[in-house]
């Protein structure tokens, strides 16, 4: 097996976001729900239409009769909006929204609430991600994909920053002669998340002859790609 590590140094510090364009309107005024979650005494998290409205949704903190909206959506879906509470991932407990955004992929974007209980995105995921201790420190972290798993990425914690490292393109800039094709987020276990590469580039990427199997693994200091070379 020959291993290839990458420094999650590398990795891009997800900044805090706190929307500051939140209403609070009595929940009278809101529209047909399209989803509710309690998360704490006496608040739920709700996805509701406008009223006589085709396209225009509301996320809300629903608490005693009144709505804190704080995040307002335009499309025509009609279901697959969820909330649930979460805990332990990446060291915090809040609620994660799950919202459809069409066939490119599913959001799943995590809060957490600040001292005043407005919400704070802590993540966002464009697709459904695994919760995962993935290097062992006791605490959840986030690995999601698109396009099919060719892009993977992995969002985590070091003292009180958050991070998000692009895999597919950290492992192209410090070994170029590499390519991680895909992966397989279904057959993800013990910490290993299965995979397929391709040396020499995308020219070679649809000669089934030169992808190599492996798998990724995480320390909290790296990501390492081992992959399964013949001597």
């Amino acid at each position: 097996t020959m291993v290839l590590t990458v420094p999650l140094s590398d990795a891009d510090a997800v900044p805090s976001f706190v929307n500051e364009e939140v209403s609070l309107l009595p929940s009278s005024q809101a529209g047909a729900l399209l989803c509710e979650e309690e998360i704490s005494d006496g608040q739920h998290i709700v996805c509701y239409w406008e009223p006589e409205s085709e396209f225009t949704k509301f996320w809300a903190i629903r608490r005693e009769g009144e709505d804190l909206r704080f995040f307002r959506e335009e499309s025509c879906y009609t279901e697959g909006y969820r909330a649930q509470s979460f805990s332990d991932i990446l060291g915090q407990e809040g609620f994660s929204l799950t919202a459809p955004r069409g066939a490119a992929y599913t959001a799943r974007d995590y809060y957490v609430l600040e001292e005043d209980g407005s919400p704070c995105l802590l993540a966002a995921c464009a697709g459904e991600p695994l919760e995962t201790d993935a290097d062992g420190d006791g605490e959840k972290e986030l690995l999601w994909f698109y396009h099919g798993g060719r892009e993977v990425y992995y969002v985590f914690r070091q003292e009180d920053t958050i991070y998000e490292a692009d895999l597919a393109a950290m492992f192209s800039l410090h070994y170029p002669d590499w390519v991680l094709l895909n992966c397989a987020p279904e057959a993800y276990e013990d910490g290993a998340l299965p995979v397929t590469a391709v040396k020499g580039g995308w020219d070679y990427a649809d000669d089934s002859n030169a992808h190599v199997s492996g798998y990724l693994t995480f320390t909290e200091e790296a990501a390492q790609l081992h992959l399964n070379i013949e001597p």
